[in-house]
């Protein structure tokens, strides 16, 4: 698997996301419009197993996020399992561990995470645009602003920075 790859699968009502080296800004868009394809496919639950991820920037975070309130708003849920002791620190500090229900492996339902690995084989696909990368930088920082005044101050000059470059640059003429 490469570093930025993400492996999944989906088995009935639950998906199964395993995230490569790093979860970050080039993946997330791809993790967002896979688990929207499969939430209208009847997917209520997303179990993101995060054992050979060194890391997961913001983005990625707040993606993560975005899609708990939405397998929630769906009646699901989205649990995360395998995480290093670094992974686990970040998601507290950012007070993510509120919406995500971070398990270890023997603590998912009926083992389902080991009867969908094996299917969890082919990359989700290419990485997306740099507009739609954007607009999920922006869209995945407000999620996790939401958390904190913390978050709020930490993240408000990425808005900014992240706001003024989505913006279409104005037309010059000679």
């Amino acid at each position: 698997m490469a570093s930025t790859d993400l492996l999944a699968a989906q088995c009935g009502e639950t998906v199964v996301v395993r995230v490569g080296e790093r979860g970050d800004y080039r993946n997330a868009p791809v993790l967002k419009r896979y688990c929207d394809a499969a939430r209208g496919k009847g997917a209520r639950q997303l179990i993101l197993d995060g054992k050979a991820s060194e890391g997961m920037d913001s983005t990625f975070l707040g993606t993560l996020v975005g899609l708990a309130a939405d397998f929630r708003e769906a009646g699901g849920q989205v649990f995360v399992t395998r995480l290093s002791d670094n992974l686990r620190k970040a998601f507290r500090t950012l007070g993510i561990d509120r919406v995500l229900a971070i398990r270890d492996q023997d603590e998912l339902p009926d083992g389902i995470l080991q009867s969908t690995q094996a299917a969890c084989r082919d990359p989700l696909g290419a990485t997306a645009d740099s507009r739609i990368i954007n607009e999920t930088m922006i869209l995945a920082h407000e999620n996790l602003s939401w958390f904190s005044e913390r978050n709020r101050e930490e993240f408000k000059e990425v808005l900014m920075y992240l706001r003024k470059e989505a913006q279409p640059s104005p037309d010059v003429t000679c």
